[in-house]
């Protein structure tokens, strides 16, 4: 697994360009993930609101260059728990997150991981 910097200083590098062409998030957010999900899409809202990212409820149309971003609870045997893996690809001019949690801690932690690349302006 990488390490938490890496994790970030990857995911500046693929959506350093989506931000400029990409003005608007959307967040959804799985049920499973409960209060500790909750807060930390409460910090991805608030940190995308302050650096100028339009946010849209989810369900709602949203551009096709849209940052998307996904928040759920992964069930893996192996995984311990708090862990998460944020996984990110690109298409269509657009992003997609994808930060699986073991656990609500877990969802909390990676979605954290994206206010974090938010807030520094990478993302």
């Amino acid at each position: 697994m990488k390490s938490p910097v890496s994790l970030i200083g990857t995911l500046c590098w693929l959506l350093s360009s989506a931000a400029v062409a990409a003005p608007t998030l959307t967040l959804t957010l799985d049920s499973a993930a409960a209060g500790p999900g909750e807060f930390a899409a409460g910090e991805i809202r608030r940190e995308a609101a302050a650096h100028g990212l339009a946010v849209v409820a989810p369900g709602a149309a949203a551009p096709a260059d849209a940052v998307r971003v996904t928040l759920q609870v992964t069930t893996v045997a192996a995984a311990r728990p708090q862990s998460y893996v944020v996984r990110v690809q690109r298409a269509g001019g657009g992003a997609t997150i994808e930060v699986s949690g073991a656990d609500a801690a877990g969802v909390m932690y990676g979605g954290l991981e994206v206010a974090e690349a938010i807030r520094t302006g990478t993302l």
